[in-house]
């Protein structure tokens, strides 16, 4: 199936251009809207400044003898701010929703990059409101959204399209990376909002996001629960909602909790550590620090010096430790 683009920029131009009553705009009319959580404010100074500057494009509905907004979603939604009466815009009598739907889209694509909830409400409506195959969708547009042509693509914006707003709202603000919600589209809604909550009460960026959710996984395995009892959990609750902390602390108490709880013998791990670290018979001014949980492979050595003859001491120290059997001990330490 080929899609037709009948309305090129001429023909546009050639559609009588209105001054339209704000009041005959149906602004929940959202058959052609693909606009999410738009930041308003540069352009409300613009227009309040010199006006809209671009008409809009409206589809007469004849029956109502009201209009449905084709482009212009975010103009119309500044002028009601700021209490506009009237509007110019072209005016299309044209029956032919997923046309005009497409007409939108290609001046949305031209002037503007789609966020990922945008790109997901535009192959919603494909498929759901105007009823295009999958297969047409994937050789025509899934392309020129920037998406390449993976069904596994098609289906995660398909389903981002379900997601509740907070989590949308994340998506659409780049707090959660498209690469993390590929990992929450195989979750549960139940799991899937209560990570996202988590992600909200603790702000986590998205290095710590991952880590939290493969944490959270690799316990609710073990424990054979649903995650989101993990995250509802009484106890993890007082650390999450303490009053008092900061989110970042929150964030690394309850990270330490849900390791503590993942591995019983943490403590005893890091006792075994430090036993080991002890036997490296450092100085003071040499420290020895592991990657936190011991969950990387990186390790760091600290030294402090007032002079050369300093330096040298703990050049001749680094050396003899490359030597030293309970180094290796050390590299090769790690949970269980």
């Amino acid at each position: 199936m080929n899609i037709d683009y009948p309305f090129k920029k001429a023909l546009v131009t050639s559609l009588p251009l209105v001054e339209v009553s704000f009041s005959m705009v149906n602004l929940l009319d959202l058959t052609h809207v693909i606009t999410f959580a738009p930041n308003l404010a540069p352009l409300k100074r613009s227009i309040a400044r010199a006006g809209i500057l671009h008409p809009l494009i409206l589809q007469e509905i004849c029956q109502s003898r009201r209009y449905r907004i084709v482009s212009g979603y975010k103009r119309l939604k500044v002028l009601e701010i700021l209490g506009g009466e009237k509007v110019i815009a072209y005016i299309s009598t044209a029956e032919d929703d997923l046309q005009l739907f497409l007409l939108g889209l290609e001046e949305n694509l031209g002037t503007r990059s789609l966020n990922t909830v945008e790109k997901s409400l535009v192959l919603s409506k494909l498929v759901r409101q105007f009823g295009l195959s999958k297969e047409v969708i994937l050789r025509e547009h899934l392309p020129s959204l920037g998406l390449g042509s993976d069904p596994k693509t098609l289906d995660l914006y398909l389903s981002i399209s379900d997601w509740p707003n907070e989590i949308q709202n994340n998506l659409a603000s780049n707090r959660i990376s498209l690469a993390l919600a590929q990992q929450l589209a195989a979750l549960c809604p139940e799991d899937r909002q209560a990570f996202s909550w988590l992600i909200e009460e603790l702000r986590l960026g998205k290095s710590l996001q991952r880590k939290f959710l493969a944490l959270l996984l690799d316990l609710a395995a073990k424990e054979k629960i649903p995650l989101s009892s993990l995250i509802e959990d009484e106890q993890l609750a007082l650390l999450i909602n303490d009053p008092v902390a900061q989110a970042p602390v929150r964030a690394r108490r309850v990270r330490e909790a849900l390791i503590r709880r993942r591995y019983p013998t943490f403590a005893q791990a890091i006792e075994r550590f430090e036993e080991l670290k002890k036997r490296l018979k450092l100085p003071p001014h040499i420290s020895l620090k592991a990657s936190p949980f011991f969950e990387g492979e990186d390790w760091q050595f600290s030294v402090t010096f007032r002079n050369r003859e300093e330096l040298e001491a703990a050049r001749k120290v680094l050396h003899r430790l490359t030597e030293d059997p309970f180094l290796n001990q050390l590299l090769h330490f790690h949970l269980s």
